[in-house]
């Protein structure tokens, strides 16, 4: 449980970043996860809900940097199970009085 509310968060602050960016997106797509807007774009291996980084794509400028990383993106120290069934939501937080709506994502 811990380890899907780390990773909740995690996905919520790169949605946050994007989201006052431009329009956020994220999608699976087979095992490739992608999230981004019309800036920036992270693309994940899904590994079983256990994210590794693939690339990031600045896409006013056009570059890709390839991840050369063979461990997943969150360790969790005494962590020894292989992530399996992994699944992925996502859901659109609509704006308020108060504050701008963003793109929320949930992995485990």
């Amino acid at each position: 449980m811990i380890k899907i509310a780390r990773i909740a968060f995690f996905l919520f602050m790169v949605f946050i970043s994007c989201s006052l960016l431009a329009e956020p997106y994220a999608k699976l797509e087979g095992n490739i996860l992608k999230i981004g807007n019309g800036e920036i774009e992270r693309k994940f291996d899904f590994n079983a809900g256990d994210l590794k980084t693939l690339s990031i794509t600045d896409k006013k400028s056009g570059t890709t940097t390839l991840s050369d990383g063979k461990r997943p993106d969150l360790l969790i120290p005494g962590e020894t199970q292989k992530a399996s069934g992994g699944y992925f939501k996502k859901k659109v937080v609509e704006d308020s009085e108060i504050r701008k709506g963003w793109l929320e994502c949930e992995t485990g």
